[in-house]
């Protein structure tokens, strides 16, 4: 291993602007996204981590008429959901002079943190309110939370009818002035838009008819009876649903982070923007410090017309970082290309107790800034947690599956994977030690350290080959150090990893248009405009390939809508804690060590290790190419059975979640093994023959 290269990189800031939203100076960029939303634009914004991309949340200039003003923001999950409600609370407690109305008593105890309060009502101060200029003028803020932690039924009552009490509240207010943000995963807030929320038995029949009026012929007369008959909605929903659609949901909609949103979460935000374009006209915002132009291209026909905002950089406004003192560490290894980096980024666990404890130990101590460590594995997490402990270091840890019962909340050192990054404000950061396999991943990384201007140390491990073609430069700015990381990191992001790629490109059309579909018949319900009717993109010709591919009931297509992959779940015990729990297969055999299985439950460690799930077959597999089915329906006609292949052993697991879908495919042995290992897919193994696969829908 190489010596480090370090590199000073300079503060920057963004250039103030000179219009206020209550106490706050608003920036250049929050000044035009304000005036471009009052002319309907929809708009890509780019700025770094920490810029004040949130309080475009409190921006709108407001154009519904009747309806409040607002804005719904999407985020592609309820951890980041929950991490800017707060963000938007202390802008409006420390900007407007906001104090909570409502609720008079909480949902959420102090120490449950996954918990969201469903409604939050905020009266502003009039003081406040009278000396800026960037504000509506509305009274009051409500946010409210359309997620399955903030929406809970006790009683039986239906979530639907839970959801329209909230809005009832947000209603009475209209006259006075309220300002709603409605926080959403895509998924939820495209159930409550149709009016579908939480009736999955009833849409998987009514899209089963439609396809079935479909293929008859695609008349709109006859799907709106299907519906009706169905019983998707009665007319007292039908009022209610109505109500919420146009006055608390038609806002211009804010999607954060939307580089995160993998294939799943995209058709769900696909359907989304095809109704909302074409209904409601009103302006999107997509957000995010690293924009994803793969995924913007795959959105404008939905009748998004994006312009961009970038946010300028100058040495003196609104303070984004500090000066940073980069630390590059050249890692010999002994793979290449992506294996590299893998391996680059293992390195840490060992770097770290043998050279970093002495700069630890000064965070150890520290009430206030905090040092933050990003693992690529689970197993890393672990390992590296469990050795500052025994060192005597206050650990936060932040991964999933990793068991919490020694970690320290609050604590100033962070142990964490990947869900550290996804837009989570973690406060005081100034030391970061990282790695990485991909360059979005490690921008995404390092901005979450030295944010609002404070000088921070970043620690990164890179393989010493790739610096050979890029070398450091000796002076950076940090807009030249994010396209350095572009260009020394692959381009592997999320989105080129997800498996649901492998899925024949007809399967993945039918089933966006699917959800689409779906959208549109239920709005159509909702609204009694029967000409959205003739919006719907399947066609005979797929309806009959549809029905004729998917074998089992008529309410497991409503299976094949869900918008994050319902996949192949098992329980599991781990060697710490000895509690049952229950977790996807891929995200167990990917990080960590199978000991044993009892029937359709894990026994782990957490160590490293890698394990293959396998099918083993007495019957062709040809016979279910290119079928979608439950995996118990493969089992039965395939005569199958589960196994884990482990460095050591095979071991024999029941399904505990049979009615899933899968898709069956013939492909290349390569590529069955490949899914194989990710766990988001199976070998199957029929004599010698390894050629066909089961991709996890």
């Amino acid at each position: 291993m190489s010596l480090p290269y370090i590199v000073k990189i300079p503060s920057f800031s963004i250039p103030w602007s000179n219009s206020y939203l209550g106490k706050y100076r608003l920036n250049s960029f929050q000044h035009s996204l304000h005036k471009l939303l009052e002319e309907k634009n929809d708009l890509v914004l780019e700025a770094p981590t920490g810029s004040g991309k949130t309080l475009s949340l409190l921006l709108s200039p407001g154009f519904t008429g009747e309806s409040t003003n607002g804005f719904v923001a999407l985020y592609p999950n309820n951890t980041l959901l929950r991490n800017q409600i707060e963000t938007i609370i202390s802008i409006i407690r420390e900007a407007l002079g906001g104090k909570e109305v409502y609720p008079e008593s909480k949902i959420c105890g102090d120490e449950d943190y996954d918990c969201i309060e469903p409604l939050r009502i905020y009266q502003l101060s009039e003081e406040i309110l009278g000396a800026q200029d960037s504000w509506c003028g509305d009274k009051y803020v409500a946010l409210l939370a359309l997620s399955s932690k903030s929406i809970i039924s006790e009683d039986g009552t239906p979530k639907r009818e839970i959801l329209y009490n909230y809005a009832r509240k947000i209603l009475r207010k209209r006259k006075e002035g309220i300002y709603t943000i409605v926080f959403s995963t895509p998924d939820t807030f495209l159930l409550i838009f149709t009016g579908a929320y939480m009736s999955f038995e009833n849409v998987g029949k009514a899209l089963h008819n439609i396809l079935l009026a479909i293929a008859e012929g695609k008349d709109p007369e006859k799907i709106e009876d299907i519906l009706r008959k169905t019983g998707v909605m009665t007319r007292q929903q039908e009022s209610a649903q109505r109500a919420v659609v146009e006055h608390i949901l038609r806002h211009p909609l804010f999607i954060d982070e939307f580089h995160l949103y993998g294939p799943y979460e995209l058709d769900a935000l696909y359907s989304i923007l095809s109704i909302f374009k074409h209904w409601h006209g009103l302006p999107v915002i997509l957000s995010s410090a690293t924009p994803a132009q793969d995924t913007i291209q795959g959105l404008l026909d939905t009748g998004l017309k994006p312009t961009s905002i970038t946010a300028d950089i100058s040495s003196i406004g609104f303070p984004v970082k500090g000066s940073t003192k980069l630390m590059v560490i050249p890692v010999t290894t002994s793979k290449k290309g992506l294996g590299a980096y893998y391996e680059a980024s293992e390195h840490i666990i060992t770097y770290v107790p043998e050279k970093l404890l002495g700069l630890l130990k000064e965070y150890n101590d520290s009430k206030d800034e905090r040092a933050l460590l990003i693992l690529e594995k689970l197993w890393m997490v672990q390992q590296l947690k469990e050795t500052l402990i025994n060192k005597g270091f206050k650990v936060e840890c932040m991964a999933r599956l990793v068991p919490k019962n020694d970690c320290t909340p609050g604590a100033p050192i962070i142990v964490g994977s990947e869900s550290t990054t996804q837009g989570v404000n973690l406060g005081k950061v100034t030391l970061g030690i990282t790695g990485g396999v991909s360059g979005e991943d490690v921008i995404q990384r390092i901005g979450r350290i030295g944010r609002k201007g404070l000088d921070s140390t970043i620690i990164l491990f890179i393989p010493e080959n790739s610096l050979d073609e890029n070398p450091i430069p000796p002076k950076l700015t940090y807009p030249e150090l994010v396209s350095w990381i572009l260009q020394t990191y692959p381009n592997y992001t999320k989105r080129s990893r997800d498996t649901s790629r492998f899925l024949p490109a007809h399967i993945r059309k039918t089933r966006r248009n699917l959800i689409k579909a779906l959208t549109i018949a239920s709005m159509s319900r909702v609204t009694g405009v029967r000409p959205l009717l003739n919006l719907i993109d399947l066609s005979p010709k797929d309806a009959i390939e549809l029905l004729n591919n998917v074998i089992g009931p008529p309410t497991l297509i409503s299976k094949l809508i869900m918008f994050r992959k319902t996949g192949f779940r098992t329980k599991y015990i781990d060697n710490i804690t000895m509690k049952k729990k229950e977790e996807s297969i891929g995200l167990i055999t990917r990080n960590f060590n199978i000991i044993d299985v009892l029937g359709d439950t894990l026994i782990i460690e957490f160590t490293k290790s890698r394990s293959r799930l396998r099918l083993k077959v007495n019957n062709n597999p040809k016979l279910l190419d290119g079928k979608l089915l439950p995996i118990s329906y493969i089992i039965e006609f395939l005569k199958g059975t589960f196994t884990i292949e482990t460095p050591t052993d095979e071991l024999v697991l029941e399904v505990s979640n049979p009615e899933n879908l899968a898709y069956v495919i013939s492909t290349r042995k390569e590529l069955s093994e490949y899914l194989s290992y990710t766990g988001e897919g199976v070998q199957i193994v029929y004599n010698a023959d390894k050629s066909y696969a089961l991709i996890f829908v």
